[in-house]
């Protein structure tokens, strides 16, 4: 057997080093070598020592230790590198998951949450306005809709306007549209309805008069039409003469008492009842002072349509 005198054991090719002018010594397995026994050939030693079997046992369990490093290292690497990617894949599912869950429910959102209970809210006062029949609508379009039982065309329109009596007011500019059987004083019994036309519009007024020999102070009137009452509480002025007392009142009608005007000029039988301060008085309404309010609609509905035009 021959050796290399190099840097490397050939043993366990681990460094060798000199121990004296003819001597080596593996500083990993231990062999040594001498110079001395191979004369011929001085780079090529031979091991002086019988401890080749137990040193390529040393090497070859160093081999062996060297590989189990190495494959536990790799094994090591391999492990931590796949609990990485487990890691990752599992956060970029859930944050696929939380992305999902915040598209398909806007409730996740403070924002969305805001839009929802402002959309709500809207969607819940729309249905309020739609079943809230009471609320007046003081359009034209809803004035014309609540005087839907009231029929008038253009032509009938034209010769009731023509036959009422007419006022103009050179001061406010208005022009007051009553029928001919509604008195011109207040010292006459009488209900009725006239209306106030200006240029940009028009606006329904009703009177109520009441003359005797006593006081009875009115506070408020009630209508009973067929049956159905109608509360109405306006403001009354008094005065008085020649033994007799006046109490009247004369003020626009507010819209919401539209259906007890219609009520009075379509009933067949119409009483009111004055509450008085003390006492109460109950005159019944004439078919002419009812066919007289019913006239006062027909002509307010003709001019809300523009038949004036």
């Amino acid at each position: 057997m021959s050796y290399n005198l190099s840097n490397q054991c050939p043993n366990c090719g681990a460094g060798i080093e000199r121990t004296n002018n003819d001597a080596f010594k593996c500083t990993y397995c231990g062999s040594t070598f001498d110079l001395s026994s191979t004369p011929k050939d001085p780079y090529r030693p031979e091991p002086v020592n019988n401890n080749d079997d137990e040193a390529k046992k040393r090497h070859q369990d160093s081999l062996s230790n060297r590989e189990q490093e190495n494959q536990s290292g790799q094994s090591d690497e391999a492990k931590g590198t796949g609990i990485a990617l487990f890691f990752f894949f599992a956060l970029l599912i859930i944050t696929i998951v939380i992305i999902a869950n915040h598209h398909g429910d806007s409730s996740s959102s403070p924002y969305a949450d805001s839009l929802a209970i402002d959309t709500s809210t809207k969607a819940a006062q729309t249905d309020s306005l739609k079943s809230d029949t009471s609320a007046p609508d003081h359009t034209n379009a809803g004035l014309i809709r609540q005087l839907s039982q009231i029929n008038v065309d253009k032509v009938t329109f034209a010769k009731l306007y023509k036959a009422a009596r007419k006022k103009r007011d050179q001061f406010s500019g208005s022009t007051y549209i009553y029928d001919r059987s509604s008195p011109q004083y207040v010292n006459y019994n009488a209900i009725y309805a006239y209306i106030d036309k200006i240029s940009v519009g028009s606006s329904l007024r009703f009177s109520i008069q009441y003359t005797a020999d006593d006081w009875l102070f009115i506070k408020s009137v009630t209508f009973n039409a067929d049956g159905e009452n109608f509360d109405y509480q306006p403001t009354f002025q008094t005065d008085n003469g020649n033994g007799a007392i006046w109490e009247w009142s004369d003020q626009e009608l507010d819209d919401s008492y539209l259906p007890m005007l219609i009520k009075i000029s379509s009933a067949k039988k119409v009483r009111v009842k004055y509450n008085g301060d003390k006492y109460y008085k109950i005159v019944t309404v004439t078919p002419l002072q009812k066919a007289a309010v019913k006239k006062e609609l027909q002509i307010y509905k003709g001019l809300l349509l523009g038949y004036d035009k």
